[in-house]
């Protein structure tokens, strides 16, 4: 039988100022990494939690807009796919003491808190 299809959330977005794409890649991977998936309770992290990081590439103009402008998601440093459950599973583990008091300020330290692209 198949198991139910699980929930993914996809962010895009860009390492803090003053940070080299180095030191970025480095705590994104070593250290949030290892916060995020630190808990034992399964509510309190992803069910699958993602890294994908960006190099250089290239991208083609953005059809019907103003002259070389990109397209709207180019220019990240990073993705990120988290996977959960169901909805519960999502609203649970963000609004957590775990998740507001140790993975949402260590992303302060190496990521743009601008809005990323979801």
């Amino acid at each position: 039988m198949p198991s139910k299809p699980l929930m993914k959330q996809i962010a895009a977005g860009r390492r803090k100022p003053n940070l080299t794409r180095k030191e970025f890649l480095d705590h994104r991977f070593r250290i949030h990494g290892q916060i995020a998936d630190a808990p034992e309770d399964k509510d309190l992290k992803p069910h699958k939690y993602i890294q994908t990081q960006a190099f250089d590439s290239v991208f083609g103009q953005r059809e019907s807009g103003p002259v070389n402008t990109n397209q709207h998601w180019s220019g990240h440093d990073y993705t990120t796919e988290l996977f959960f459950r169901d909805w519960d599973h999502v609203l649970n583990c963000f609004s957590s003491d775990y998740v507001n008091d140790n993975v949402a300020p260590d992303g302060l330290l190496f990521a743009d808190s601008r809005p990323v692209f979801l």
